[in-house]
């Protein structure tokens, strides 16, 4: 899923500037870790948002990545 696409669920103030950071630097290194899906589900409109992963899914955003592992919730 393209981490693009996924809406987030937590305000900018709730998420930490550092802690993106230094996970940018980790998935331009490390590529993102396929073990840990954002955990998504299914908006009204039928869009995915973001229950758990907010940081990953930002720094993936930040580091360029078009595709990161989701776990869809409810389906």
């Amino acid at each position: 899923m393209n981490p693009k696409n996924l809406i987030p669920t937590q305000t900018r103030n709730e998420i930490s500037g550092s802690q993106v950071k230094r996970l940018t630097k980790d998935v331009k290194k490390n590529g993102f870790d396929q073990t840990k899906p954002v955990d998504v589900a299914r908006n009204q409109n039928g869009r995915l948002e973001i229950l758990d992963g907010h940081h990953r899914t930002e720094a993936a955003r930040k580091a360029g990545l078009n595709k990161i592992p989701v776990r869809i919730w409810g389906e």
